[in-house]
């Protein structure tokens, strides 16, 4: 009978292969799949009321609602592709590589049709134009099943510091891309914001591309921790007896302080 368990784990300094990091494949698909996000986000969410202001010409004590509309696209589409990744990779219909790639790809791609749709409106089309952008940011974040959680797939144990790197990388970008979308709008005329949709449309399908040929679901060999060990003590009390033991990161099986098998 078993009536107490502790797990004790050593505590070591960790040691960042930083070479094997940079030049891995996975990582890189990751991280550009991290700032192809960044971009459209960036471009169609945050400079999403200077459109409806100079294109759909809504009144601005409507805009600040109508902006927020997408937002709300992007929560129920996270909760529903969500749960469908789940519900295929419970019933092992795709390797979590493919599981990745797929809802990356149905992101980016699925989306940009709405986005070139809404490129063709105006003020007359306001109120489709709104239901399009909705339904766009509602498909793309399909995206969050497959670059998001790509990091603890590849290196859980680096996966904080990768999604670190990467939100810096996304402040930087964010720095930038207002001022370019303000350079090729000057007019606010929908010719000028049909060339950033487009841009939006060409940055979506690079970005799938470049995540289908370098993306990888598997923990890499650099990635994993081959002197892992926990210390595993287990008191069995038995006839007034207590029998320790160890056991390490790979299962070797349990066995007491005599070296015979429990």
């Amino acid at each position: 009978m078993v009536s107490k368990t502790m797990l004790m784990f050593f505590s070591k300094t960790l040691t960042i292969p930083w070479v094997r990091l940079i030049t891995s494949k996975a990582v890189w698909g990751c991280v550009l799949g991290f700032l192809t996000y960044g971009l459209l986000f960036i471009s169609l969410a945050i400079c999403l009321p200077l459109y409806f202001e100079q294109v759909l010409e809504l009144d601005p004590t409507l805009n600040g609602f109508v902006s927020a509309l997408p937002f709300v696209g992007r929560i129920f589409g996270a909760i529903l592709f969500g749960y469908i990744s789940d519900w295929i990779f419970s019933r092992k219909w795709l390797s979590i590589t493919n599981l990745r790639k797929v809802f990356q790809v149905t992101g980016l791609v699925g989306a940009a049709p709405f986005l070139i749709w809404i490129t063709y409106l105006g003020k007359d089309d306001a109120v489709l134009a709104v239901i399009l952008m909705v339904v766009y940011w509602f498909i793309l974040t399909a995206m969050n099943s497959g670059f998001r959680v790509n990091f603890a797939d590849i290196a859980p144990r680096f996966a904080g510091l990768l999604n670190g790197i990467c939100m810096c990388l996304n402040g930087f970008i964010s720095v930038f891309v207002p001022i370019l979308v303000t350079a090729i709008t000057p007019n606010g005329t929908a010719e000028e914001w049909q060339v950033v949709f487009y841009g939006c449309v060409g940055v979506s399908v690079m970005g799938a591309v470049v995540f289908v040929l370098l993306a990888s679901g598997e923990e890499q060999e650099w990635a994993k921790d081959t002197e892992a060990i926990s210390d595993v003590e287990v008191m069995v009390t038995s006839n007034n007896s207590k029998v320790y033991g160890s056991t390490t990161a790979d299962t070797t099986p349990l066995v007491d302080n005599r070296g015979k098998h429990i």
